[in-house]
């Protein structure tokens, strides 16, 4: 992420509510776990992704659902700053680059409770943290998000500043 990240335009409840997922289409980064989030969600959200390492993409098919293919780090900063909120329903994960990578672009994380992302999402502040394997927690997480407009922009601020004070390269 650039140093002066920029925020994304704020959401105004009313239009598509934009996720993202960037990682690799597998069982322990969670991704699994996007049909049902997405299918429980319906209409009014969107979800892009990226495929990883992966060449098939197992989600072609299903709605709400957009592949993007891949992209360079301008690409990836470009989207972590047009999606709403990242989604990262991860089962095992050591250092979460993508979250500290969402948060400086100024994207809050709703992920998984497990591994060090406490330690970086602040629940509440800068994302929301959800009970590992419960693709409801995640959906009643995202919705809460799509219909508090304002709190999703007291996160899109919180998450660039706790990035700045925590995880950039001056600090790391």
């Amino acid at each position: 992420p650039s140093a002066q990240p920029e925020a994304p335009a704020p959401h105004d409840g009313g239009r598509t509510f934009r996720l993202l997922f960037v990682g690799n289409i597998s069982r322990r980064k969670g991704a699994d776990m996007l049909p049902p989030i997405m299918e429980q969600l319906g209409d009014g959200y969107e979800l892009s992704y990226t495929l990883g390492l992966r060449v098939k993409d197992p989600f072609a098919d299903m709605p709400g659902m957009r592949r993007l293919g891949r992209l360079d780090h301008e690409g990836v900063r470009a989207e972590y700053r047009r999606a709403d909120a990242l989604l990262f329903p991860t089962r095992l994960e050591g250092l979460p680059l993508v979250a500290m990578e969402a948060m400086a672009c100024g994207t809050p994380v709703v992920a998984s409770d497990t591994g060090s992302l406490p330690e970086v999402i602040r629940h509440g502040e800068t994302g929301m943290l959800c009970e590992l394997n419960n693709a409801s927690a995640f959906v009643e997480a995202i919705r809460l998000l799509h219909a508090q407009p304002q709190r999703l922009q007291q996160m899109q601020a919180a998450a660039i500043l706790a990035a700045q004070q925590h995880f950039s390269l001056d600090r790391m």
